[in-house]
């Protein structure tokens, strides 16, 4: 029931587009993922007033009920109902008003990272039991710790990308863009990485996780690893492309995959959320290419931004296990 519910919610996410729409009524609430928003929503409304709700006690301890996934999935439904439909034209807008179009993917780019961080905000009080996990996981020390962390596996990940360059006679590249594109386009992945690890890692994950623990798994690794799986498999669809080859898809969707999964192992390693939206900013300024690297005589990155962004992420990780007393999940 768990694969499934969450399957079904994630592909009625990645395909509500070409679903019937209901005549008569404006496109934002017309569509069937606004329809079954609002009835899930109302349905666990009322499960709550009942005292039924994500954390009421199963009636066997190794099957869930729909009343317990019920929450999430009506925060999985409502977050892609408010970033498609209800926020739906926004491109149309920003394209005549940016003149450039690179400036309009990293305008656009922006507004949709506000649009998750707005909506997982909005969202967040239908998974309000998870407040006080979450505010562990956002404590003042762990924002520092994390910064810590992240510069140090930054120094490290430069140290070897300085090591490639210097080694292929390569020289140092500077993005090519003028300075308003270029911090749009950065303050745009600062946003985004914010905004996915919030909804994605802080509340689906953890929802997840909890949800895993009133079956009897939250102390074993089977269970968060369950979790870590199934939202890093939520999370990879979101990025298709449908303009691109499946040959194309499947490499990218793979990569996504695993660095969405150790994303979610970092998180639950580190109990740091400020950790994991660090380390997702950093994957995405270095697969956007928009801070210096090495370049061959063709200007190509001596390392491919994959691969840089693949070791940052494994250094960061190394560096979380090593600091604990045993190896593993914190």
């Amino acid at each position: 029931m768990l694969v499934s519910a969450i399957a079904t919610s994630g592909l009625l996410r990645s395909f509500h587009a070409g679903a019937p729409r209901w005549p008569g009524l404006p496109d934002a609430f017309s569509g069937l993922l606004f329809t079954a928003f609002v009835l899930l929503l109302l349905l666990d409304l009322w499960n709550r007033r009942r005292g039924l709700d994500l954390w009421s006690d199963p009636p066997r301890p190794d099957e869930p009920t729909v009343t317990q996934l019920l929450p999430l999935v009506v925060v999985l439904l409502g977050e892609k109902w408010i970033t498609s439909d209800l926020l739906a034209g926004a491109f149309d807008w920003i394209v005549p008003h940016s003149g450039d179009p690179r400036m309009a993917d990293a305008l656009y780019r922006l507004w949709t990272g506000f649009g998750l961080l707005g909506a997982a905000l909005v969202l967040l009080p239908v998974l309000r039991q998870i407040y006080p996990r979450l505010a562990v996981f956002l404590t003042r020390e762990r924002l520092a710790s994390a910064l810590r962390l992240a510069l140090a596996a930054w120094a490290v990940t430069t140290a070897l990308v300085f090591a490639s360059g210097w080694f292929a006679g390569a020289r140092l590249g500077i993005p090519a863009a003028a300075p308003g594109l270029l911090a749009t386009a950065i303050g745009a992945q600062v946003v985004r990485g914010v905004a996915e690890e919030l909804f994605y890692r802080g509340m689906l994950q953890n929802a997840l996780v909890m949800i895993l623990k009133r079956l009897g798994l939250e102390e074993h690794r089977l269970g968060r690893l369950t979790a870590i799986g199934a939202i890093s498999a939520s999370f990879t669809l979101e990025h298709i492309d449908p303009a691109a080859s499946l040959r194309r898809n499947l490499g990218a969707l793979a990569f996504v995959f695993a660095m969405s999964v150790l994303l979610g192992l970092l998180l639950e390693a580190s109990r740091n959320l400020y950790l994991v939206m660090v380390a997702h900013i950093a994957l995405n300024l270095v697969l956007a290419n928009l801070l210096p690297t090495f370049v061959d005589a063709t200007g190509r990155p001596v390392l491919p931004g994959a691969v840089s962004g693949a070791i940052f992420a494994f250094v960061l990780f190394a560096g979380v296990v090593a600091g604990h007393r045993r190896r593993g999940f914190a």
